[in-house]
């Protein structure tokens, strides 16, 4: 399969735009049910990742994409007050940076 930047980059944008209707829909909720503070900070590392590649130069070709993928799970994010849990927010989102490093690691 070919490698194609262009599209890599609206499937993240419009994954990263889903991750951020999720995550506004549970802070909402976690105001009032404090079950809903994992999926926020589940969901916000999720944002983080996916946002993060979606307009990134380092989607041109597979190779750069997955040393950026794999530069940005060693950096320490801080996402403020935003997430509830930090280790909770860096697990989700490192997760999701193995689980895509794993899915472009394959070539088909």
């Amino acid at each position: 399969m070919e490698w194609d930047a262009k599209e890599l980059s609206l499937r993240l944008l419009h994954q990263a735009e889903a991750a951020e209707r999720y995550l506004n829909e549970a802070r909402a909720k976690a105001r009032v049910n404090t079950s809903y503070e994992r999926i926020v900070d589940e969901q916000l590392g999720k944002f983080y990742a996916l946002n993060h590649f979606a307009v990134s130069t380092s989607l041109e070709t597979r190779d750069s994409f997955l040393r950026g993928l794999r530069n940005y799970m060693q950096d320490k994010v801080a996402p403020g007050s935003e997430a509830f849990d930090v280790e909770r927010f860096e697990r989700a989102r490192r997760g999701l940076l193995q689980q895509m490093i794993d899915d472009h690691s394959k070539v088909s």
